[in-house]
């Protein structure tokens, strides 16, 4: 029996470490745990565990444990030591704390990037996937995208700025963080530094530090970027790119007003740098005044990269975004999508081309905003025992995003701590977005009412 339960043990931790799940220097369960995982006697595990270390795979340390054996090549490669050196950097550690709080049962989730299944058009795409012939949408397609949709991407463009598009400058991209990933590829060098509002969406993205790519934060005011502060990073650091999203700034909700886009755009050209303007977030307003033209309307401006999508709109589900940019430029950025994925799904970009051409949007668009806008209401009616607290916030122009300036006496993890441990909600410390202590984003859109009205209200009770 004790020679069945050996090899049981010696079985397991063999498998283990040659599947690559224990690499080397990896400390392996102790001799009680193994034991009771398996059934088996601690003195079992314990004899094992000793003639693996005179074997060579594992190390025993005194008063630390068994190891796997660092110098454990040949028989599975030191997986540590690939981690910890790949360019791909893991996230920060409050948001691993934020994306682990998102899978608890009942959690209440304020950190989602949309407005919620709410806001779905979901009978409306039923009836639209119902027309589209997806036989023949079965083949890998140009990395360029669907020409139909990129077609109807350039009405779109049309439409929104007045501005008339080739579907040559168009590439369809898997969302707009594809769109993003691939300007940071494509354009940009190891070395190179970016401008970019702060706080910003950005900051939350590793991928930049993955590039080797420097951030240079610009200050912000309820205006959008500060233009002088921009002016002075461009004289004394020389970015390679300008980074914005001017229409209802992710996660502040601010607008970039129409003197600073004018004078973002005579930046650009003086000095020569291109901008990336991320619309994500165009139509989403909630103000009776609408936000100035996109960037890329104003006086057809050649240093304009736009990144638009239907994630946000429609649903995220789909992946489908695009980037307006000169032919060379698409080109490029093309050749380099067509060696990560062969292409966005045909069957998407023929639903979403479909969407875009729909007499019935407008319809979807006018009653999006106004829920919007009850979300909003009902949001600051909610937050009205945290207001009491000291808790400070300005009503968003857009967007489904309320950027929250907590009362001092706390660090970012303690607000999300207690929000998440005793309150059963969890949102997006700002310190994410790269804003100083203090800060959160919560999306007051996606969240059911009575709920988040009852949940705000013991978040208040747990900080009073």
């Amino acid at each position: 029996m004790r020679r069945t339960a050996s090899t049981t043990v010696r079985q397991l931790v063999w498998d283990r470490v040659r599947e690559g799940a224990w690499p080397p220097g990896t400390r392996i369960p102790t001799e009680r745990a193994l034991a009771q995982t398996l059934g088996v006697n601690r003195s079992t595990v314990a004899a094992v565990y000793d003639d693996l270390a005179a074997d060579g795979l594992l190390e025993r340390r005194q008063g630390s444990g068994t190891y796997v054996h660092q110098s454990l090549w040949g028989v599975a490669p030191n997986w540590t030591r690939y981690l910890a050196t790949a360019a791909s950097r893991p996230s920060a550690a409050l948001l691993t704390q934020v994306r682990e709080a998102r899978r608890r049962p009942g959690i209440l989730d304020l950190t989602r990037a949309d407005p919620g299944p709410d806001f779905w058009p979901q009978e409306r795409l039923a009836q639209l996937w119902r027309t589209v012939e997806v036989g023949a949408l079965l083949e890998y397609g140009a990395p360029e995208g669907w020409m139909p949709l990129r077609e109807a991407v350039a009405q779109e463009m049309e439409r929104r700025t007045g501005r008339s598009v080739s579907p040559a400058s168009v590439l369809i991209t898997s969302g707009a963080s594809q769109a993003l990933y691939l300007a940071a590829r494509g354009l940009l060098k190891p070395g190179d530094a970016i401008a970019m509002e702060s706080p910003s969406y950005y900051y939350s993205l590793p991928l930049f530090q993955s590039c080797g790519i420097r951030l240079l934060p610009i200050a912000m005011d309820g205006e959008g970027l500060l233009p002088d502060a921009l002016e002075s990073t461009l004289r004394h650091h020389r970015p390679s790119m300008v980074w914005v999203n001017p229409t209802h700034h992710n996660p502040t909700g601010t607008v970039l007003s129409t003197v600073r886009r004018a004078t973002l755009l005579d930046l650009a050209t003086r000095w020569q740098v291109p901008v990336l303007e991320d619309d994500a977030f165009y139509g989403f307003d909630l103000s009776a005044t609408r936000p100035p033209a996109p960037l890329y309307t104003e006086g057809g401006s050649p240093h304009v990269i736009y990144i638009g999508t239907v994630s946000k709109s429609v649903a995220p589900g789909l992946r489908v975004g695009w980037m307006v940019a000169p032919a060379p430029v698409i080109r490029q950025l093309a050749d380099i999508k067509g060696q990560m994925d062969m292409g966005t799904p045909l069957p998407m970009q023929a639903l979403v081309a479909a969407w875009l051409t729909d007499a019935q949007r407008s319809a979807h668009e006018v009653v999006f905003k106004q829920r919007l806008g009850e979300r909003l209401a009902h949001f600051h009616q909610a937050m009205e025992p945290l207001r009491r607290l000291g808790a400070v916030w300005e009503a968003p122009m857009g967007g489904f995003y309320q950027w929250i300036r907590w009362p001092d006496g706390k660090t970012d993890r303690q607000w999300l701590g207690e929000a998440i441990e005793r309150a059963g909600l969890v949102f997006t410390p700002g310190q994410v977005y790269g804003s100083p202590e203090g800060y959160a984003r919560f999306n007051f859109a996606a969240a059911p009412r009575e709920r988040l009205t009852a949940t705000l209200a013991r978040l208040a009770d747990v900080l009073s």
